[in-house]
C-alpha cells in the first residue's frame, strides 16, 4: 500500500514538474534583493568575510578539488569538475559547458539523483538540482574526508 502511494506521488510530482513552464524557479530572483537581505549581506561582508575565514574556506576547497579530481582520474571518468572560489560542480561531460544549452545537452538526471541519494544516506547533502559542492569557512578536513568517502562509495557502487 505504501509503495503504491509513493509511486503515485512520484508520478504526480514528475507530471507537475514536466508540465511546468520554463522560468521562475523561486531561487535567486529579483525578489531576494529586499532591504532585510541587503542588510544581512552588508553585515556578513563587514563582519564575517575576513581574510582568515576566506583562507579556511579556500583550504577546504583546495582539498576537496584535489580529492575529487584524483578520484575521477584514477577511474578514467570523462567528467568535469568546474571550480570558482569555494564552489565546485561535478558535471557528467568531458568538457566544461560554455552555456545553458551545453548544460541541458549533458544532463544526466539518473546519475545526479543517485549521487545525491548515496551521499544523503551517508550524511552529506549536496545543493539541490545538480552536483554543486560548497565549502564554507567552517568546512574542515573531516568534512572534506567524509564527502570524499561518500563519493568513493558512490563510485564503487556505480562502477
Amino acid at each position: 500500500m505504501t509503495k503504491d502511494r509513493t509511486d503515485e506521488v512520484a508520478a504526480r510530482m514528475q507530471h507537475a514538474k514536466g508540465s511546468a513552464p520554463p522560468g521562475h524557479s523561486g531561487i535567486g530572483t529579483t525578489l531576494t534583493a529586499n532591504a532585510l537581505a541587503m542588510a544581512a549581506l552588508h553585515a556578513a561582508l563587514q563582519h564575517l568575510h575576513t581574510p582568515a575565514t576566506y583562507a579556511a574556506m579556500q583550504s577546504a576547497a583546495d582539498a576537496l578539488e584535489h580529492g575529487l579530481r584524483q578520484r575521477l582520474q584514477a577511474r578514467a571518468l570523462p567528467w568535469t569538475l568546474t571550480r570558482l572560489g569555494a564552489r565546485m560542480e561535478l558535471q557528467f561531460t568531458p568538457t566544461t559547458p560554455r552555456n545553458a544549452d551545453d548544460v541541458r545537452r549533458h544532463l544526466q538526471p539518473a546519475l545526479e539523483e543517485s549521487l545525491h541519494l548515496t551521499l544523503l544516506n551517508r550524511g552529506v547533502v549536496l545543493t539541490p538540482f545538480h552536483g554543486m559542492m560548497l565549502c564554507s569557512p567552517a568546512s574542515d578536513t573531516a568534512h572534506v574526508q567524509r564527502l570524499l568517502q561518500a563519493f568513493d562509495d558512490w563510485l564503487d557502487a556505480l562502477l
